[in-house]
């Protein structure tokens, strides 16, 4: 399935593919396309999960999940699931599972040995932790723009002095009377 499908991105101009969101082409056609070469009821039988599941939403236990040993066991939606392929679309490329798959594949394809598949397990986790942190940092600054200075005062200090975001409906002290201006 995986050569079929690097056939025809080797071959993508002939077929007609175009560059897709600053890629070559799009990989969920070029599976597709690859899936349908194949028959579906060959990629069926690859796993008792189906063929695909995208990894949307909240996934637990994820550690069921190993590129480099084949394995795809998640938790999706409350379900056990464990796909011939997990597709990961672009909100779900900040998972930290994601990073980690991807950090794995690079150091074995750098020579990397499989006894250090802890260091790009590690390297994944500070990806990750950097991206939410800028997230972070990004809200605040929505914030700072949206309530000016007073948004680098903690919520319950704001609602205290009575200076709390306007937006929000009848914000309380710690004492429990309504501090929301009028």
């Amino acid at each position: 399935m995986f050569e079929k499908a690097r056939e025809i991105f080797q071959n993508r101009e002939r077929y007609g593919f175009k560059p897709y969101k600053g890629a070559a082409a799009s990989d969920e056609v070029l599976f597709g396309l690859s899936l349908a070469v194949h028959g579906f009821d060959k990629a069926l039988a690859l796993s008792d999960g189906g063929i695909m599941v995208t990894a949307r939403g909240k996934l637990q236990n994820y550690f069921g999940i190993n590129v480099l040993d084949g394995r795809s066991a998640f938790i999706r939606k409350g379900k056990a699931v464990e796909p011939a392929i997990i597709h990961f679309n672009c909100e779900c490329q900040i998972y930290y599972v994601f990073m980690r798959e991807i950090r794995r594949l690079e150091a074995i394809s750098n020579g990397i040995p499989r006894y250090l598949m802890a260091i790009p397990s590690v390297l994944a986790l500070i990806d990750y932790a950097a991206i939410r942190l800028s997230q972070q940092i990004k809200r605040q600054r929505g914030e700072i723009q949206r309530l000016g200075p007073r948004a680098i005062l903690p919520t319950m200090v704001r609602r205290v002095l009575g200076i709390a975001d306007r937006t929000k409906e009848n914000p309380i002290n710690a004492f429990g009377g309504d501090i929301a201006p009028r």
